[in-house]
């Protein structure tokens, strides 16, 4: 069973790469047939698209696990009964 999991993840980074350049191409056609129509502007290309997609992850994307980890931490310096308060206070907000 190992054996077979070292021999698939080199198909794993080929279609990962793949599927990375399909989202970029697709990201491309519906920017040119929306965008550029409705606001009567330039058309893109393929890779203005993929700066599109990688400044919408980093605009967009959650950073609750930083969030949460920080938290856990302060949290786990105090006393049992006062971590529960705290966890209480925050499901109240």
């Amino acid at each position: 069973m190992i054996r077979k999991r070292k021999k698939c993840w080199p198909l794993f980074i080929i279609l990962g790469i793949g599927l990375f350049f399909l989202i970029g191409y697709i990201t491309q056609l519906l920017w040119n047939a929306t965008i550029a129509d409705i606001f009567k502007t330039s058309e893109i290309n393929y890779w203005q698209a993929l700066m599109i997609l990688l400044l919408s992850k980093i605009l967009f994307s959650s950073h609750y696990n930083v969030h949460r980890k920080i938290r856990s931490s302060h949290l786990s310096t105090h006393s049992p009964e006062i971590v529960e308060q705290k966890k209480q206070d925050i499901r109240v907000e």
